[in-house]
């Protein structure tokens, strides 16, 4: 098929034109659209590729929408030499979840992971006593993480829910792994839906907190915060967290270099403390 091409103005942009070239690809089953804005003396490329793969459509935002961004660059004086865009997305039918909220089960059940002592072992500060308890206690469970995953892709929202179970290796609480976001500038939000914990957070250039949660809170971690989760109960810690899809997971630094702060049980209660170990 040859490309078919269209030219139109844009309205209330005198000088603004757009021109779209279409064509269909029977060798990959595609249909390739480019839109090029001219904004004269500046040019806009926008490319967009839609791929049919039996059920599954990918699709893109639509020019009308590139060309609302293009606005926005243009009045706030952003748009100084070509730009370029190609944004590839997976249409997924919409879907519904049941979680329960003292287990973090999923239903139906998707992808499920766990953590046990040997994964994590070198993370708590006394190791001697993580091996002492792999020798004899046997590979205990720490934490369990339920997971709808989706691609990595704009716009996407994965979610799971991690349930931490209660008990301490040498007075330091079960907690996760710990990690910073691959791309450092993504936040994420965390609901918890049933026990005690406490959320670890800290950044790069020294800066540290710690959020008690409980059933009903919502904590925010900021873009840039490495965090971490504890279970300071008697009991099962289940909470609910969501992310964006490309904000990725970067655990080799919390791995390499450990966190500022540990949570003791002192007493029955849990004591943040400064980790000697640190860096």
């Amino acid at each position: 098929m040859s490309p078919e091409t269209t030219s139109r103005s844009v309205s209330g942009r005198p000088g603004w034109r757009v021109d779209t070239a279409t064509s269909w690809s029977p060798l990959h089953g595609s249909l390739f659209c480019a839109t090029y804005l001219d904004l004269l003396p500046c040019s806009l490329f926008y490319q967009t590729t839609l791929l049919l793969q039996g059920e599954g459509l990918l699709f893109c935002v639509s020019a009308t929408d590139f060309i609302a961004a293009a606005e926005r660059l243009w009045l706030n004086g952003n748009v100084s030499s070509t730009f370029g865009a190609s944004i590839i997305m997976t249409l997924i039918q919409p879907f519904v979840t049941e979680v329960n909220f003292e287990s973090g089960a999923f239903t139906p059940r998707r992808g499920v992971y766990q953590r046990r002592l040997s994964d994590m072992a070198g993370m708590y500060a006394d190791r001697d006593e993580a091996a002492r308890i792999l020798a004899g206690e046997g590979d205990r469970l720490i934490y369990e993480v339920h997971t709808v995953e989706l691609p990595v892709e704009e716009g996407q929202i994965p979610h799971c829910t991690t349930r931490i179970l209660p008990g301490t290796i040498g007075g330091e609480c079960h907690m996760t792994k710990g990690h910073y976001h691959a791309r450092r500038e993504q936040g994420e939000v965390y609901f918890g839906l049933s026990g005690r914990g406490m959320l670890l957070l800290q950044t790069a250039d020294g800066n540290a907190s710690e959020l008690e949660m409980v059933a009903g809170s919502a904590a925010y971690v900021p873009p840039f915060w490495a965090h971490r989760t504890v279970n300071i109960g008697a009991e099962d810690f289940v909470f609910f967290s969501i992310w964006e899809a490309r904000a990725g997971h970067d655990y080799g630094t919390i791995e390499r270099d450990g966190f500022r702060k540990l949570v003791m049980l002192r007493d029955g209660e849990p004591a943040v403390v400064d980790n000697p170990k640190y860096g």
